[in-house]
């Protein structure tokens, strides 16, 4: 099966998906919304639907994405959201693109 690759802006992920802001750390990187990868965070990421689970990670060319689904290698974060993705898509989030990220913070 062939999925289909998707590419959003980080205001059509939040209107979209409806990322859930961090409550143990209203500080948290990401506009607030990104979970650390160590508890007590990642207790709360670990018990989410795995379709509402979005990794914010090092991609290629020195960028850092968000993408769909819980990931291991080169993870900064976790986002939640209240919407799940589709399984049958991949989707690509370039925050930086758009003037967030953690280094605002």
């Amino acid at each position: 099966m062939i999925k289909i690759h998707l590419q959003l802006t980080w205001e059509e992920f939040e209107a979209q998906f409806k990322p859930i802001k961090n409550p143990i750390n209203e500080d948290a990187a990401l506009d607030g919304f990104m979970f650390e990868t160590y508890e007590p965070e990642v207790t709360i990421v670990k018990s989410t639907d795995p379709l509402k689970i979005w990794t914010y990670g090092d991609g290629d060319d020195n960028c850092s994405l968000i993408s769909e689904g819980w990931h291991y290698v080169n993870r900064l974060g976790y986002v939640l959201t209240e919407v799940p993705f589709d399984p049958n898509c991949t989707y690509e989030i370039d925050y930086q693109e758009h003037g967030i990220g953690v280094e605002d913070e």
